[in-house]
């Protein structure tokens, strides 16, 4: 059976699929960030291979690749209110790219973020959000 000769909602659930990670299904996750023995926390959304959330005080949105099991993540921060606190990578608004991989529940990441030079490590833990789809 050919993509044209599909039903039009089962055309439209195999082109999502097209557009999803292997590795990361489309869903509300988790986020932990750690570096240099603190951590912080939020949560991002996940859509095909596009990431958007955030936390009290930062933004934090981007997207990510697949190569094989390995995961190349290319994330961008954005200060969205004064928390009175110092940014975690020690700025607030930063560029940086994280490698990883998959976890039974998410994905691990570490990477340097640049220009600070601060190694961390990012954690995403898949939350149970019954009756929530993207």
């Amino acid at each position: 059976m050919t993509q044209d000769s599909l039903p039009a909602s089962s055309k439209e659930q195999s082109t999502a699929s097209a557009r999803s990670s292997q590795h990361l299904p489309d869903g509300m996750y988790n986020v932990v960030f750690r570096v240099q023995g603190r951590q912080a926390s939020g949560v991002v959304v996940i859509h095909g291979y596009k990431f958007a959330g955030g936390d009290s005080g930062m933004a934090y949105y981007g997207n990510f690749t697949e190569t094989g099991s390995i995961l190349h993540a290319h994330v961008t921060t954005l200060r969205h209110t004064e928390t009175g606190g110092i940014a975690l990578l020690g700025a607030d608004n930063l560029d940086f790219s994280a490698e990883g991989q998959p976890t039974p529940n998410g994905a691990y990441f570490t990477g340097t973020a640049r220009p600070i030079g601060h190694r961390f490590e990012i954690t995403l833990a898949k939350l149970a959000t019954p009756g929530f789809s993207v």
